[in-house]
């Protein structure tokens, strides 16, 4: 069984609103459940899925530091999860820009 397989679907999903939000800084669209995708699929040790959603994200979209911070520190673990450092360097030049 796959790990995503059990995640709930929301009611309205962010798809649905068509953009990105960030309405009083909840950064709410499809943007921001891609990034909880990925934290979602590597802390469950699914590497290859995270590393996949990863690459779907548009680093220009995320407006909140922090919430950047955090993915590109979850798509870093990722690529060592499954063995790609070279994957993890790219995530950290990523971060220092």
């Amino acid at each position: 069984m796959e790990p995503t397989s059990c995640w709930p679907r929301p009611r309205t999903p962010p798809d649905a609103w068509g953009e990105d939000r960030n309405l009083r800084w909840t950064a709410f669209g499809p943007t921001n459940a891609s990034l909880h995708r990925v934290n979602i699929a590597v802390t469950l040790g699914d590497a290859g899925t995270a590393i996949d959603v990863a690459r779907t994200v548009d680093l220009g979209k995320i407006d909140v530091t922090e919430r950047k911070a955090s993915f590109l520190m979850d798509t870093a673990r990722a690529f060592l999860q499954c063995g790609s450092h070279e994957g993890f360097g790219a995530c950290e030049e990523n971060g220092e820009n």
